[in-house]
């Protein structure tokens, strides 16, 4: 039986939120034909004379094959970094097809011209796989067919520049499931720097193996040396500006439908689907769409946009987020009963316009407009029934916002060394659509400290409060704003919190790890209650499968006790 539901006027069902996937999932499979202007002063020059200084062979008498994919390759990446991405593709297919014709004489091809356009075509296949121009199901045959070139030039004798610079690429690029080694790749580029120290590229590459390897000290000195040196690669890469960092957007862009599992303890278990472009009209802006339902009743729509290429070093991004979700009301303060639950059932629609400006690296601006809309739909319980709440039932806010933060972070999904700090205002205006006026601020940050290639230390600490009068659907969680671990998310909330958290991790493989955190936490219904004593305390253990990328399968474990509750929970999500 369909079921209905009235979303500000309209009829949603489920049949009409399938007809919007597949409509997605359509709009997918057809190729993007434009292509972007900005990028055709790209010295294509300065390119040529790069790639012939690192793949030089001296071969007074090449093939004309060989020739062939040497500038086929040469074209196909300079396209690549020059953002003509459909133009790239064409000469991709062509080469393909080269090889192909080579193959069917048995390798003989690459045995006669040593490992040379196994180098190339290996090299041109990932550059169209970092740039994600595939449909998403086929880039595991891509990676299949990267591996069997890999394989061949390993066959290979001697260690001359094209071995290496297609080690480096390859050991970097695939998984480690396929083949892949980051340590690999760090050790063909020294060796390639060695022999050839005057290539600016090899320090380009080189930084975004130390990135990965987590090491941003030496992935900064080598992005400096490459952008010193005026590499075009890093050039085109960092806009030709300073090292910006942008550890998650490191080599590749991409786009496509995923579809994504994941499992909370108050949604229950669900799905999403999303589709999304990281290059929307070929240029430095992106965006994406996403629709979720889970089996506890919550599903949503979320739409972003962003735009990092109108203004230099500078983000434009718009997020708008409805949905009906659930939540759970135990009371406020930290002496209410988990029996005195009371389930609710949300409907929100939230919004950001913001503007985000980088200074010297680390330091960021954040301005905007911000609104939000909660009403409560239906109630399972007596203890919100009872209590005493402004505005409980339905409010809106809306009005400016800033946000000041450090964030020297390795990573923004997975950080294992670095520092976040920041502050944020939000000031909801009557005279400007919000229901009242008030105000919500928070202020925290996190610390990463690395103990070797296995062992980390990770910490937070966080304040978040509401002044005047808010409408609780604004008030903060303990487990809000940040995740404390071991806490239920909606288990403690008042006008004011203030937590934190230190963790211990031990990495049993490079995406999993075993932990113990120490956490301590309190509500009050002022800033100043906050100075107040006890604070609730807590501990315990997680076993962590680790993101690699936004994309990537995050699922947490997590045992503990805080206060006087023991909790064991499972959070996490899986793209598909």
């Amino acid at each position: 039986m369909w079921t209905t539901t009235s979303i500000l006027g309209f009829r949603v069902t489920p049949r009409w939120l399938a007809a919007l996937a597949l409509f997605f999932w359509c709009l997918s499979a057809f190729p993007q034909t434009f292509t972007d202007s900005l990028y055709e002063s790209l010295n294509a020059t300065a390119l040529r004379v790069e790639y012939e200084r690192l793949c030089a062979i001296e071969n007074p008498n090449p093939s004309e094959t060989l020739r062939t994919l040497q500038t086929g390759f040469f074209f196909a990446e300079a396209k690549g970094f020059a953002e003509a991405i459909h133009e790239k593709s064409a000469v991709l297919e062509k080469l393909e097809a080269i090889c192909t014709e080579q193959l069917s004489s048995k390798f003989s091809f690459f045995s006669e011209t040593s490992e040379k356009a196994a180098a190339a075509f290996t090299c041109a296949l990932i550059a169209n796989e970092q740039l994600g121009r595939v449909i998403q199901f086929a880039q595991a045959g891509y990676a299949s067919r990267i591996h069997a070139y890999m394989s061949i030039g390993n066959e290979a004798k001697g260690q001359n520049v094209d071995r290496l610079y297609a080690e480096g690429r390859l050991y970097y690029r695939l998984p480690s499931s396929l083949g892949g080694r980051v340590g690999k790749s760090l050790l063909a580029w020294q060796f390639l720097k060695r022999m050839l120290p005057t290539a600016s590229s090899v320090d380009f590459w080189l930084g975004h193996v130390h990135l990965k390897r987590g090491d941003e000290e030496k992935a900064r000195k080598s992005f400096e040396v490459a952008l010193a040196r005026k590499d075009p690669r890093a050039l085109a890469y960092f806009g030709e500006s300073h090292f910006v960092r942008n550890p998650d957007h490191v080599d590749g862009l991409s786009w496509g439908l995923r579809p994504a599992l994941f499992l909370s303890p108050v949604a229950g278990f669900g799905g999403a689907l999303r589709y999304y472009d990281d290059r929307l009209w070929d240029s430095k802006r992106r965006g994406a769409f996403s629709v979720l339902g889970s089996t506890q009743g919550s599903y949503g729509v979320g739409l972003f946009v962003a735009d990092n290429e109108t203004i230099s070093q500078s983000e434009i991004s718009l997020a708008l987020d409805f949905g009906v979700y659930n939540h759970e009301f135990y009371g406020l303060g930290m002496q209410t009963a988990f029996s005195d639950r009371s389930q609710l059932k949300t409907q929100q629609f939230s919004g950001r316009l913001s503007f985000v400006r980088s200074f010297w690296d680390y330091v960021f601006l954040e301005i905007g407009w911000l609104f939000e809309a909660h009403n409560v739909k239906s109630v399972q319980g007596t203890s919100f029934q009872s209590a005493t709440l402004t505005d409980k039932t339905q409010s809106f806010g809306t009005g400016p916002y800033g946000r000041l933060g450090y964030d020297d972070r390795d990573s923004r999904v997975d950080p294992r060394r670095g520092f976040l700090a920041q502050v944020e205002a939000q000031f909801p205006t009557r005279g400007l659509g919000s229901q009242r006026s008030f105000e919500r601020w928070s202020a925290g940050g996190e610390g990463h400290l690395p103990l070797g290639s296995s062992h980390g230390l990770h910490f937070q600490l966080g304040v978040q409060w509401v002044r005047a009068d808010a409408p609780y659907g604004w008030y903060p969680r303990l487990n809000g704003r940040w995740v404390l671990p071991g806490v239920r998310r909606d288990r403690f909330q008042e006008k004011a919190v203030s937590l934190a958290s230190a963790e211990y991790r031990y990495r049993l493989l490079d995406s999993f790890s075993l932990g113990g955190f120490l956490t301590a936490g309190r509500v009050a219904e002022t800033p100043g209650g906050l100075f107040n004593f006890p604070y609730h305390l807590g501990a315990g253990l997680a076993l962590a499968v680790h993101p690699s990328d936004l994309y990537s399968p995050a699922v947490r474990l997590e045992f503990g006790v805080f206060g006087r509750e023991t909790v064991f929970q499972v959070t996490g999500s899986a793209s598909l």
